[in-house]
C-alpha cells in the first residue's frame, strides 16, 4: 500500500490566509456522488461512550490547493454527529437540533489503493452545534487521480466508527456559474400555493430567467413542494430534495414542531455540494425573498467581481415588505411585485441579512452569518448596492418586531416592480 504523507500546515493556512488565491488554485477534482435516495449523504455508525451514535456525511470534495506557492492536495468532509439517535430541539424560530456532546475521535482516512492518512476534525464552536464540522484528509500532490471515482474509508476503531464513502470527479469541460441559489426548509408549500398559486415556479424562475443564476437548489422538509415544480428539475435549472433530513430523528422533528431543526446542514450541503460548480452560493431563503436588481442581476455581479479576490462572504440588506395591518386576497404570484409596495423604511435588523459564500473558502455557515471557528475569513456586511426584498405579509397578517411600525415608518417601493415589469409574461 501506498504511503501518503501528512500535512498538518493545510487546515491553518487555509483558515488564516486573508488574501484569496485565484479560482484556478483551488482546483476541485471530485465532490460526493449523488445517491439513490435524493439526499446526497452518507450515514455511518458508531459507538461514543458505549452509546450508539451516526455520523452523516453531508459532503466531500477533493481539491488541490496553491497557497503561498506551495502545491497541496486534500479530501476534506463536511460531518455531522449524533448519539442514541436522538435530536433535541427548541421550538423558537433559530431552531436547530442540540447536539452538545462530549465528543473525541482520531479518524484515519484510506482512500482505497492509494493509502493511509491522519484526518483533522474540527468541530463547530456554536454552543448547541457543537458536532458539525469539518474532516480533513491532507495528502501530497499528485496522488490521487483527477479522472476516477475515489473510495475514501473513514476509520476510527475506538468508536468502531468504519464507513466508506465515495468521491465522483467532475467533468473538466463543466461550466463553473457565477452564482447559484440554496434555499431554507420548505414547508407546508400547498398553503403557500392556495394564496400565490404558481409561487414555486415564479420564485425559481425569477432566480434563474430573469436574473441569471446558474440554478437553485430547494430542500423540502415534508415533500409538499414536489407537486408545483414540473419542468423545472428536467430543464436543468433545480436540484430538488424531497423530505431531506440528515438522519431520522431530525426529520421526525422537521415533521413535528422543529421545522428549521436541520436547516444548517442544509445550506452547508448545499454550499459545499457547489464547490468547482460555482463561484458564488447564495441563500435565497424562502419564496418570500426576491433579490432587487434588474434582469440579469448585473449590479449584483458587478459587485462580485469585484470583491472576488478579497472577500469570502458577503451579507445583503434585508428589507421588510408589507403593511403590518393589512391582509393581501388570493392573486397570482407573479402578481406580487404590484400587490406589495409598501415597506419598513428602515432595514430589518441587523443581524438579518441574505449571505453570498465563497464555496472555495466558507467552511460553514449558521443561518446568516460564517459559523465559528470557521469565521476568521473577510466579510463584508451592507456593501452590496443591490439590496432583497422580503414580502413578510406574503401569508398572513405581521411584524417581525414587538412592536408594530406606525404609519410614519413605512415607505412606498415599487423599483422591483417597475424592474420586471417587461418580464412578468416568464411567470403566468
Amino acid at each position: 500500500m501506498v504511503s501518503i504523507q501528512f500535512r498538518s500546515t493545510v487546515t491553518s493556512s487555509l483558515i488564516t490566509n486573508r488574501m484569496l488565491p485565484p479560482l484556478e488554485s483551488y482546483l476541485v477534482r471530485h465532490i460526493l456522488c449523488a445517491t439513490p435516495d435524493n439526499r446526497d449523504l452518507v450515514n455511518i455508525g458508531m459507538i461514543q461512550n458505549e452509546l450508539p451514535a451516526v455520523a452523516s456525511i453531508l459532503a466531500g470534495s477533493s481539491r488541490k490547493l496553491s497557497i503561498n506557492h506551495t502545491v497541496l492536495e486534500e479530501i476534506d468532509f463536511l460531518i455531522m454527529f449524533e448519539r442514541n439517535g436522538t435530536a433535541m430541539s427548541s421550538k423558537e424560530y433559530f431552531t436547530h437540533c442540540f447536539l452538545d456532546w462530549d465528543l473525541q475521535l482520531s479518524v484515519h482516512c484510506e482512500v482505497i489503493g492509494f493509502g493511509i492518512v491522519q484526518g483533522i476534525l474540527t468541530l463547530s464552536h456554536r454552543y448547541f452545534m457543537k458536532k458539525e464540522g469539518r474532516l480533513v484528509c491532507p495528502i501530497e500532490p499528485l496522488q490521487v487521480p483527477t479522472n476516477l471515482e475515489l473510495s475514501v474509508r473513514l476509520i476510527d476503531k475506538l468508536h468502531q466508527f468504519n464507513g466508506s464513502v465515495k468521491l465522483c470527479p467532475l467533468d473538466p469541460q463543466r461550466k463553473v456559474h457565477q452564482l447559484v441559489g440554496c434555499s431554507q426548509p420548505l414547508f407546508n408549500v400547498d398553503r403557500l400555493e392556495e394564496k400565490w398559486p404558481g409561487l414555486i415556479h415564479t420564485w425559481v424562475r425569477f432566480y434563474v430567467d430573469f436574473l441569471g443564476f446558474g440554478s437553485v437548489s430547494i430542500y423540502d422538509n415534508d415533500g409538499t413542494t414536489e407537486p408545483y415544480i414540473g419542468g423545472l428539475v428536467e430543464r436543468g435549472i433545480l436540484k430538488y430534495y424531497k423530505s431531506w433530513a440528515p438522519t431520522t430523528s431530525m426529520r421526525n422533528l422537521s415533521l413535528n414542531g422543529s421545522p428549521f431543526c436541520s436547516e444548517t446542514m442544509m445550506e452547508n450541503q448545499c454550499l459545499w455540494q457547489h464547490r468547482g460548480l460555482s463561484e458564488w452560493v447564495m441563500l435565497i431563503h424562502a419564496p418570500d425573498n426576491f433579490l432587487n436588481d434588474f434582469a440579469g442581476a448585473p449590479t449584483l455581479r458587478k459587485y462580485l467581481e469585484a470583491i472576488k479576490n478579497t472577500t469570502s462572504l458577503t451579507l445583503l440588506t434585508t428589507l421588510a415588505f408589507g403593511h403590518p395591518n393589512q391582509s393581501i386576497p388570493q392573486q397570482h404570484s407573479s402578481r406580487l411585485f404590484q400587490a406589495i409596495l409598501t415597506r419598513e423604511c428602515q432595514p430589518i435588523y441587523s443581524g438579518r441579512h441574505l449571505p453570498i459564500a465563497n464555496p472555495r473558502k466558507v467552511m460553514m455557515l449558521f443561518v446568516h452569518v460564517a459559523l465559528e471557528p470557521f469565521h476568521d475569513i473577510p466579510v463584508a456586511v451592507n456593501k452590496c448596492p443591490v439590496q432583497v426584498n422580503h414580502y413578510i405579509t406574503m401569508f398572513r397578517v405581521r411584524s417581525i418586531h414587538n412592536k408594530i411600525p406606525t404609519d410614519n415608518m413605512l415607505c412606498k417601493d415599487q423599483t422591483l416592480h417597475e424592474k420586471t415589469l417587461s418580464y412578468l409574461p416568464l411567470f403566468n
